[in-house]
């Protein structure tokens, strides 16, 4: 057994002693320590641009009336205010053609430029673009058609007129109607002096039997003229007095005649340097009186005219025939005038 010295003992303990606080003190959370915070400050502001577009789909809504009134004859373009969405106003101009129910379809265009700031430091002016198509229905009536029924009644229907025009030629036609319906198989007679008929020729026309019935000679101015007219449905008869022819002046300045007749009027055309139809035309229904004086307007410009007086003897009174039956004696004189 080896036996140690008392020292020794002590010399180990003291070891221990010394480790273990050594050990202690690099536990200790007590322990002073210095701490160096650093706080740094930085500011930066970014500017940057931010290039924005977009495109925008409207709804049009027709308002109001047009300020051009739409009458389709047979092509109309009409402005419609136009309310798009959101807050843009314009004009939309429409164009419709007359078609049985048309359909115009209108693209308008709107361009806006909005002013726009972004949540930084930069701004952008984005372009806005909208484009709509609008569809307007115009419903246009269908073109009428009138349907004309005579509705005759029943006797004898007689419509006649005797032209002469002073060189021995007459011209005549005849249009017959019996019960409604065109009256064949009928003799016609005009008697007066100066004239003779050559013979009848008839063909149909609607609901008319039309005689034509060239003659030749010259009515006299005064003279009685009696036309009748036989059918199966009866007789019709009527005398009329042939008006006078007319005389016109070498200058076209005036028109004379007698007897009158009842429905006399003057035409006045221009043949040269160009054709001009009814310089002056004093109408059927203005019975002129003998002796007439041509106006000064009948005649505007130098030239060459031709005048054609009608002097007129009417009768709606035929013995024998329903209305709205007629018969007329017709002089006609033509003259060149060069103003």
């Amino acid at each position: 057994m080896v036996r140690r010295a008392p020292w020794f003992g002590m010399v180990v303990l003291g070891l221990i002693v010394l480790g273990s606080w050594d050990c202690c003190r690099r536990l200790n959370p007590l322990r002073p320590r210095i701490i160096i915070v650093i706080n740094p400050t930085r500011t930066a502001t970014p500017t940057f641009s931010v290039p924005v577009t977009w495109t925008m789909t409207a709804t049009a809504t027709l308002t109001g009336t047009p300020t051009t009134p739409v009458t389709f004859t047979p092509t109309v373009t009409a402005t419609y205010p136009v309310t798009l969405s959101p807050t843009v106003t314009s004009t939309l101009p429409v164009s419709f053609t007359r078609t049985a129910t048309p359909t115009t379809t209108a693209t308008a265009s709107m361009t806006a430029t909005p002013f726009s700031t972004l949540m930084s430091t930069s701004t952008s002016t984005p372009t806005r673009t909208s484009t709509q198509a609008v569809t307007l229905t115009a419903t246009i009536p269908p073109t009428q058609t009138a349907t004309i029924t005579t509705t005759w009644q029943a006797g004898l229907y007689v419509r006649g007129y005797v032209e002469s025009d002073g060189s021995g030629v007459l011209s005549t036609y005849y249009d017959i109607v019996a019960n409604g319906s065109p009256a064949h198989g009928v003799s016609l007679t005009l008697v007066g002096p100066g004239i003779s008929l050559d013979g009848v020729y008839q063909y149909d026309i609607a609901s008319y039997a039309r005689y034509l019935s060239p003659g030749s000679g010259t009515f006299q101015a005064g003279a009685d003229y009696v036309l009748t007219v036989v059918s199966g449905v009866g007789t019709a008869a009527v005398t009329l007095q042939a008006p006078g022819m007319a005389s016109i002046a070498s200058d076209g300045s005036t028109v004379s005649w007698s007897p009158e007749g009842n429905r006399d009027y003057l035409v006045v055309d221009r043949t040269l340097p160009s054709i001009l139809y009814s310089v002056f035309n004093s109408g059927i229904g203005n019975d002129l009186t003998s002796m007439f004086t041509v106006p000064g307007s009948a005649y505007p410009t130098t030239g060459t005219y031709q005048l054609t007086m009608r002097t007129v003897a009417y009768s709606s009174s035929i013995q024998g025939a329903i209305p709205p039956s007629e018969f007329k004696i017709v002089q006609r004189k033509n003259a060149t005038v060069t103003r």
